[in-house]
């Protein structure tokens, strides 16, 4: 059984305002959410954690808050497969020297955004088996 964490990068202001984690399936949690339920990955297999913080105005820069989160990252990593979603995540992810797969943040726009392509992306960068 492989458990994966989830690392995004903040809160969107909608989501904040609302009250919505990742862990919800709203906004970009649904889309993130229904491509691992399509995979078959159970909701207790999925963990989440926001690199920046929880706050929409969380400052991208280094801070104490980040640094605690990076040593939460490191800590669970070691149990779970650190699952980077956008750039600025795996940038920052990889300067750190923490071992993740890579996926387009399920909030980018354009074609990715198709609910049978990002699917498909995220089944090809967990390396798991695409089911119909």
């Amino acid at each position: 059984m492989t458990t994966y964490l989830f690392v995004g990068e903040r809160p969107s202001a909608t989501a904040f305002a609302r009250g919505y984690t990742w862990a919800d399936g709203r906004l970009a949690g649904k889309t993130l959410g229904d491509a691992l339920d399509h995979l078959r990955i159970p909701e207790s297999e999925r963990g989440f954690i926001n690199l920046f913080g929880d706050r929409p105005d969380a400052e991208l820069g280094a801070s104490a808050e980040r640094s605690r989160r990076l040593a939460r990252i490191r800590r669970l990593g070691k149990r779970a497969t650190v699952v980077g979603m956008g750039g600025k995540v795996c940038r920052v992810l990889a300067d750190e020297g923490i071992s993740h797969v890579a996926i387009v943040h399920p909030a980018a726009r354009g074609t990715i955004r198709r609910k049978d392509t990002y699917i498909a992306h995220v089944a090809e960068a967990l390396g798991h088996p695409g089911l119909s």
